[in-house]
């Protein structure tokens, strides 16, 4: 369970990158000792010096929130002004009459609505949550508008048209150009809130080590403090990092004017937890504990009060039946508009490959659905004929790569791929395209784990269960976090966090990650 003394959402430790001071007041900060409480020994903090910003600008502990939350509104009434622009145009082209003017009124009822729900600073929010967010701020200031507007002039004119159409733009483009705006603001060391680490030596270099993978979520991490006050971490210091204590946090919190904690402490005692916050809470406005969840949907749990006790409410939304029916009905309507929209373009695929590689277009594999049920997931084939009898001479010619097939099922050279078309259909995934027909008949989802064989059961474990729960996908979580890249242990791990986690925002930000996925041939062979 995460707890949080501020209404700042975040509820996993994902990726952040880290700001620090020059190394000279890192190291002036470093040195000086603080007592401990029973007059122990000092303590001193852990602090990665960023060697590629070592002139990194302070920016005081009160401004970080207004900074960091500044260039997101920028980026979002941008977004929202330039929807009315591009919808003003429209209408004006096909109405003839100008509605610019009386549709900008939108712009300050959306940005008060943006701040209503937690989008500035969102400082550790994730990109899921974000995109949810977004979506029902526009929601709100856009029919706030048009219904004030309606009811004023009791009547449909060219505006409602206009910020009707704007709506539409702003929702679709708001998500993607925050993703965009969050990237380039991350690598600019004046952007977003810093934070104390504070841990056992596992647990808290994890934590620190998570948080500085990415600078987009805006928390960074700037010192790690072990979690207790009777003795420094075993290992030795080096030039860059020694460790320092607890009762270092007030004193580095005013010196690296950080004013986050988070507290990453998930095997410790419940009293020395419970000491750790009693001590930052009272010089640490912001302040998140970490706690294990295995097993458990994280995404959208709540921290809630059950009798004096903290709880966590959770629920798996893919067990109600009205959402398994809401995703099922999404997916008929996305699959049969997708396939008449680029049914041309498959005509021009099917000849390619009969051009290129005599024998059938299509090839059928058996896997394993939704309830361990059996059915051929179908690709436009890529491989040459008699694959198999190819594939057993290669490994047998070059034992080496035996490992690797025996690893992935998979080879980054394979030589049963048919040259230029199968490997153009698999760096951009066009290959599985045909599997739209398994999506239509129930076999499949547009997003969900990917269909697994027999062989892949037992690399499953534990999670074997979990998978059988949904329908298998065309794209899901593995596909857009390093595919091939991976291990098969990560691919194991994506696929029970989907399904725990499900919900139709976590699908819609799957497939708009697909597709900058697919254009960039990420993970890819």
């Amino acid at each position: 369970m995460t707890v949080h003394s501020d209404t700042t959402d975040m509820t996993s430790t994902g990726q952040m990158s880290v700001v620090t001071r020059p190394l000279k007041q890192a190291t002036e900060v470093a040195e000086q000792p603080t007592r401990e409480s029973n007059g122990s020994h000092e303590g001193a903090a852990s602090f990665p010096i960023n060697k590629h910003d070592s002139a990194a600008s302070v920016v005081p502990r009160s401004w970080q929130g207004i900074v960091t939350a500044a260039p997101l509104a920028c980026i979002d009434m941008i977004n929202v002004g330039t929807s009315i622009t591009i919808a003003s145009a429209v209408v004006s082209a096909v109405f003839g009459v100008s509605t610019f003017a009386s549709a900008w009124g939108v712009i300050p009822v959306a940005a008060l609505c943006y701040l209503c729900f937690g989008l500035y600073p969102a400082v550790g929010m994730q990109p899921i949550r974000e995109t949810r967010q977004l979506t029902l701020a526009s929601a709100l200031a856009f029919s706030t508008v048009i219904t004030a507007r309606f009811a004023w002039a009791f009547q449909f004119d060219a505006t409602l048209g206009t910020l009707t159409l704007a709506w539409a733009l702003a929702t679709f483009t708001g998500p993607p150009l925050r993703l965009i705006g969050r990237e380039l603001l991350g690598r600019q060391s004046w952007w977003g809130q810093r934070a104390l680490i504070i841990g056992g030596q596992e647990d808290g270099r994890q934590a620190f080590d998570q948080l500085a993978c990415k600078p987009a979520l805006g928390l960074r991490p700037v010192a790690l403090l072990r979690g207790d006050t009777e003795s420094r971490f075993g290992q030795k210091a080096t030039d860059e990092t020694t460790f320092g204590t607890l009762s270092s946090a007030a004193k580095l919190a005013s010196k690296l004017e950080t004013p986050w904690a988070v507290i990453a402490m998930t095997d410790a005692d419940p009293a020395q937890v419970q000491h750790a916050v009693e001590l930052c809470a009272n010089h640490i406005p912001k302040l998140s504990v970490l706690s294990e969840a295995k097993g458990q949907p994280t995404l959208w749990a709540e921290a809630r009060e059950l009798h004096g006790t903290a709880a966590l409410y959770t629920q798996h939304a893919l067990t109600r039946r009205r959402y398994r029916w809401g995703k099922r009905a999404a997916d008929m309507f996305l699959s049969g508009f997708g396939l008449l929209l680029i049914s041309p373009f498959l005509l021009g695929i099917i000849l390619a490959i009969k051009l290129r590689s005599p024998g059938p277009v299509f090839f059928g594999h058996e896997r394993i659905g939704r309830g361990g049920r059996r059915f051929k997931v179908w690709k436009f084939r890529t491989m040459v004929v008699g694959a198999n009898d190819v594939l057993q001479e290669y490994l047998d010619k070059n034992p080496e790569m035996r490992a690797e097939w025996e690893r992935d099922h998979k080879l980054k050279n394979d030589p049963r791929i048919i040259k230029g078309v199968g490997n153009f259909l698999r760096k951009f995934s066009i290959d599985e395209i045909p599997q739209i027909w398994n999506i239509l008949r129930g076999d499949m989802s547009l997003v969900g784990p990917r269909p697994i064989v027999n062989d892949e059961v037992v690399k499953y474990n534990n999670t074997y269960p979990v998978y059988l729960k949904v329908r298998p996908g065309l794209t899901g979580l593995w596909q857009i976090s390093g595919r091939n890249n991976t291990t098969y242990e990560a691919r194991v791990q994506y696929d029970d966090y989907y399904v725990r986690n499900w919900s139709p925002w976590l699908d819609i930000y799957i497939l708009a990650r697909t597709v900058k996925t697919a254009v960039l041939r990420e993970g890819a062979y």
